[in-house]
């Protein structure tokens, strides 16, 4: 009796140490070949005419995460203009610190060989958004739609901060920033509908 309990210690302690040991190497298999994703995103360039051969040291990508077998990732082509840029998708709206060409947040999402940009991604119905806007980046900032203050959070605040656009009381910077935080509802409009909404939200939370 005493043998065979030794056995199947000894059995347990060997499937143990198997499992300590295969679960890195597994991992491991998971993450993205980077050389092989790198060259991806030059044909990519390429295809969309692009010139960053000039500047060719300064191209690089950076896997984030992964989402339905897509490789989700931050490219750079080099070019890019220092006054940030922002992009809504879905309920989200992400914002870099530069305006990156030839995609504005420069996240993009590989399967297979073949890109698509995160928004062309989203509408295709090929990705998570809401995960992969809850995955840090050191290169991008994800609020929600509605966000006006960027506190991280829909409040009071900004249901007022949307009234005041509304009645004119407050000037927004461009459309493009009202149409990414302020037009709540996401047609097309910052009007009584997206403060009725967000009162909603908000309501809800508290």
């Amino acid at each position: 009796m005493k043998k065979t309990k030794k056995l199947v210690c000894l059995l347990l302690t060997c499937l143990l140490l198997c499992s300590v040991f295969m679960l890195p190497a597994g991992a491991q298999e998971q993450q993205p070949d980077q050389a092989a994703l790198l060259q991806v995103f030059k044909t990519y360039l390429d295809e969309n005419k692009v010139a960053y051969q000039e500047w060719e040291e300064l191209v690089f990508v950076e896997p984030i995460t992964q989402s339905n077998g897509w490789t989700i990732f931050y490219g750079t082509s080099g070019i890019s203009n220092p006054m940030g840029g922002l992009e809504r998708i879905g309920q989200y709206v992400f914002a870099s610190s530069s305006w990156e060409i030839p995609y504005i947040i420069a996240l993009y999402a590989e399967k297979d060989g073949n890109i698509f940009t995160l928004k062309e991604a989203y509408e295709a119905g090929e990705i998570d958004i809401e995960a992969i806007a809850n995955t840090t980046s050191r290169y991008i900032n994800v609020y929600f739609a509605g966000d006006t203050n960027t506190d991280g959070a829909i409040t009071v605040a900004d249901v007022i901060n949307v009234q005041n656009v509304i009645v004119r009381k407050t000037h927004i910077e461009t459309p493009f920033t009202q149409d990414c935080f302020y037009d709540y509802n996401g047609d097309g409009t910052v009007n009584v509908e997206d403060v009725l909404a967000m009162q909603k939200y908000v309501a809800k939370v508290a």
